[in-house]
Parts: C-alpha cells; structure tokens; sequence
C-alpha cells in the first residue's frame, strides 16, 4: 500500500483501519487473485482507542483483565481457607467451653467452664455436654442483703413476731366467697418492679405487705442482683426499696419501704390447710399490665417435697392459674388468711420440658415466719452450713482435653472459710467430698446440707499447677457469719 504526501505516524493506524474495511466490501474473488494457492487471508488488525497508539487493542485489554482476575482467584481461596479454619478452631473452643473472663483480681483469665446460656432449652445440641454455670456452692446471704443488726435476746433468738400467724381453728371462723377474699387482701397485695444496670432492664413479680411500717414479701428470685427496687401499690402509688434482705435457698426476701398505714395481710396457719379446701391467688401474672388478677381453685396437695436449689422443701400445691409474674404473691385460704407464697421459680425449675397446667406451688407459711423473723431481725439466715467457695463443672470432655479428671473446679473462695485457712486454692479440682463422688455443685450442696455448721469435711482434690491429687479436712462455715 502505498501512501500519498498527507500521510504521517499519527494517522497509520486510520489509514490501515481503512484498507482493511475497504478489503472486507470488495470483491472476494478479486482479494485471492494476488494471494498463493493455499494461503490463508490473516484477521484483521485489531482497532486501538483513537489518539492513543500505546493502548492495547481491546481484545488484549480484556485479556490482560481476565489474567488479572485469575490471578485473584488464588488469594480469594486463601482467605476463605484462613476464615473457615478460625471459624473451626473458635467452635471447637466454645464446645469446649473455653472463654475469657475478667476476674476482681484484674484483668482476664482463660475458664474451661461452660457457658450457663448454653443450659438454656435449645442453647445446646443433644451431643454437647450439658452446661454448668459458675454456681456458688453455699447459698449465702445476697451481696446486696442490709445486715444491719436488731434486738435478740440471749439466745440469740429473735424477740420479734414479725409474721402474725392467726392460730385460731378454721371451725371458728368464717367461710368467706371469693369477692369477699379479694376485698379483704387487694390492698395487701403489691407490685414489685426490679430494674437491672444502666441499659433499664426490668423485671416484675408480686408481693404481699406483711406490716403496716412497710415491710413488703416476695420471692429472692424476684429481686436477686437488681439495681434498684420499686413497689407499686393497688392505688397505684409507689415507692422505692430502701432495704434488702433474702436468702436464696428458701427463695423468700424481705422488702423495706418508707411508708405507713399500708394494709397489712392476715397470715394463717399453713399447717390447719387441708386438700380440697378453696384456694385464690391474687398477682400480677405477666407484668403490672395484669396487676391484681384473681384466680380461684383449691388445695391440691399440702406435702410436695421438692429440691429447689439443692435443698429439699415441702410445699403446697394448688390449680389456680399461676404464671411468671404471681411470684411472691399470696396463696389465700377461704378465711382470707395467706398461708402460702407462690414460686413459679419452681414450676419452671422443675416443668419447664412439659405442658402443665393448673399445676403450682407455694412456700408454706409455716416455714416462712421463722426465715422472714430472722432476716428481718439478724440479717441472714443463722446455721446454715457453707464451705465459702463457687465453682464450675469441669465435664469428661473437657477433662479429656485437659488431663484434668472430672469434678468442680474452684473458681472464687472466701478467704474466712476454714477451706481456706486449710489450703484449698483457686482452680483446684474437687472430685470427691467425704468420698462420695461429686461431679457438679449440686452433688456439693447435696452433702452439705445434710450436714452441720462445724461438722468436718474431707474433699479429694486435684490441683493442676502440681498435677496432682490431695485430701484437704476443713469444717462447715455458718454462711451467714462468711460475710456471703
């Protein structure tokens, strides 16, 4: 091809572009004449980006682009190797219940306990070792519990009656109709609101005024690690908790508000309650929405003996209509008379897998007056057998893992306890107690109990600093007299 005098670098590559769609229009026969027999017609050259001579044609653009997303492809499997092998690694950790945690002392420690959300129904699959939260082993009076003293006489009894029981034989007194029942106690049955840190959380349950100076009973569970206490009244008109005082093995806890002229409840004597008789239960099932619903039925049972955080109660059963909410309000009987207070704690500890109804339960007066009158007047609950330690459950998987056997690890100890004084340290194992096997805190708890304030103790013990078993001897603390 030949070029006349206009031609120059800058438009070579028009001109070629040119000839070449000039080529494709012409005649086909005409184009072959000038080529050898047998030789192919090459494509035609790639057009580039006008103006531009050094960019490449588009063709080879798109290639380049493909080269270079091939050349990610390596690195995008390498990243998703790295994530799914973090990804195994953090589960495996977690079914071992391997977690970080702060600790007073400051700062953080690895635990190999397991998570107690996990316990929760479907939390946890079937094939993973059932959860055991960080559980103190003694049942001390709550942190926040005012252990402000009050008169005792030389025994050390209480001086006070603080829970009037009506002793008078039911034969003597009137039968009343459910209006009437709810007419005399309405007043005498209280809101209780418990709000949880900074984020305003809050919870609800019942409570009955005991005297007319402000003394208000519920259940522990109810208030246990609240921030902060208010009771609503039946007009409405509330105040805040000044005072805490509960003991969580029997669930009860006593309420102080600065108020007077309440209504205070009649109690009756839970011990003259027999099966059949009529039974209402005033509350406020599922929050103050609810407040001062009334359900009737009767007295189910008057001797269920249940396990309620490791220690055994007799309690009265009922088939009023109990829900999360009725908590520490009053079981009634047909005189008007509160005999009981209810724990749904106890339905939901116990029946929480099962569709139950008109099925509930409620502490006995009788072994109320006696807690009440000592929290009010001592603080805490006296004679009650302690070791002064919380522990976590160490499992045969996590053992495994560990070389460690399986039993309870101590995690907090009292520095009072005579556990202590004897040489059981943090993170030492009790695998057995007076050897009885124990695997988890209410094995501990189960032998305790059975036993006195200064009964001595023998616990097996696994320390894993020293890889190795020791027998420590120390004697039951009174739980109260710890300190918590």
């Amino acid at each position: 091809m030949s070029y006349g005098p206009e031609y120059d670098e800058s438009n070579r590559e028009r001109y070629e572009f040119d000839g070449a769609e000039a080529a494709r229009e012409s005649d086909g026969a005409s184009a072959d004449m000038d080529r050898p027999a047998g030789y192919a017609a090459a494509p035609p050259a790639e057009p580039r980006p006008a103006g531009n001579r050094l960019a490449p044609a588009p063709a080879a653009a798109a290639r380049n682009a493909a080269s270079k997303r091939r050349g990610t492809v390596p690195l995008a499997l390498f990243v998703v190797a790295v994530l799914l092998l973090t990804g195994g690694m953090l589960l495996h950790l977690r079914s071992l219940g391997v977690r970080l945690r702060a600790v007073p002392e400051g700062g953080f420690r690895l635990f190999y306990g397991q998570d107690a959300e996990a316990a929760l129904p479907g939390r946890a699959p079937a094939s993973t070792p059932s959860p055991a939260p960080l559980t103190p082993a003694d049942n001390p009076p709550d942190a926040s519990t005012d252990r402000g003293s009050g008169p005792l006489d030389a025994s050390g009894s209480t001086q006070l009656d603080i829970v009037p029981v009506t002793k008078s034989p039911p034969q003597e007194s009137t039968v009343l109709t459910i209006g009437q029942i709810v007419k005399r106690n309405l007043d005498s049955v209280v809101g209780v609101l418990a709000r949880y840190g900074d984020l305003g959380d809050m919870s609800s349950g019942s409570g009955i005024i005991m005297t007319e100076d402000g003394y208000i009973l519920t259940n522990n569970h109810v208030v246990q690690d609240a921030s902060s206490i208010s009771i609503v009244l039946n007009s409405g008109e509330s105040y805040e908790v000044v005072r805490v005082r509960a003991d969580s093995r029997t669930d009860l806890a006593v309420l102080k508000i600065d108020a007077a002229g309440l209504t205070a409840a009649e109690f009756g004597d839970s011990d003259q309650v027999e099966v059949g008789d009529a039974a209402v239960v005033i509350g406020n099932p599922m929050g103050m929405e609810l407040q001062s619903t009334v359900t009737n039925g009767i007295i189910s049972a008057i001797s269920r003996d249940i396990v309620v955080d490791d220690f055994r109660m007799t309690m009265l059963q009922t088939n009023c209509a109990i829900n999360p909410g009725n908590s520490g309000g009053p079981l009634i009987n047909e005189y008007g008379q509160v005999v009981g207070i209810i724990s749904s704690k106890i339905m939901s500890d116990h029946f929480s897998t099962y569709m139950v109804e008109g099925l509930g339960f409620a502490i006995p007066i009788s072994t109320v007056k006696p807690i009440v009158d000592e929290l009010i007047v001592r603080g805490y609950v006296k004679g009650r057998p302690a070791i002064g330690i919380s522990g976590e459950t160490i499992t045969k998987r996590q053992g495994r893992y560990m070389g460690w056997p399986e039993g309870v690890q101590v995690i907090t100890i009292n520095q009072d306890c005579d556990a202590a004084l004897q040489g059981l340290r943090v993170d030492d194992i009790i695998t057995h107690i007076n050897k009885t096997s124990v695997l988890n805190i209410s094995d501990i708890n189960l032998i305790k109990n059975d036993l006195q304030v200064g009964d001595t103790i023998t616990a097996t013990v696994y320390r894993p600093s020293e890889r190795r078993t020791i027998e420590i001897s120390f004697k039951l603390m009174d739980s109260g007299e710890m300190g918590g």
